[in-house]
């Protein structure tokens, strides 16, 4: 309510840089859908989900921009090489 009723705060901060050929996008994400699945699935899958997305954004798609160039903005790089490549391998695919 606090952050997309009246907006008292931002839902999501992120930022994106490159080095090298590597993009790296790092951000938080907080809405109550978050807060709620956290609440169902208890401490040791929100652990689970949140190394996951950690390892994710901070290794992988590092690593497959720098080995695959891609080119524009360093936060729409990093969108593209998520959606795109990274986001099936924490479903096996």
């Amino acid at each position: 309510m606090l952050s997309s009723g009246i907006s008292v705060f931002q839902e999501t901060v992120s930022g994106a840089f490159r080095l090298g050929n590597a993009v790296f996008r790092l951000g938080s994400d907080v809405s109550a859908a978050l807060v709620g699945v956290g609440f169902i699935i208890e401490f040791n899958g929100a652990a689970l989900v949140a190394l996951g997305g950690a390892l994710a954004w901070v290794f992988f798609i590092p690593l497959f921009t720098a080995l695959q160039h891609t080119a524009g903005a360093p936060d729409v790089a990093a969108s593209t090489m998520w959606a795109n490549q990274v986001r099936y391998i924490g479903v096996g695919g």
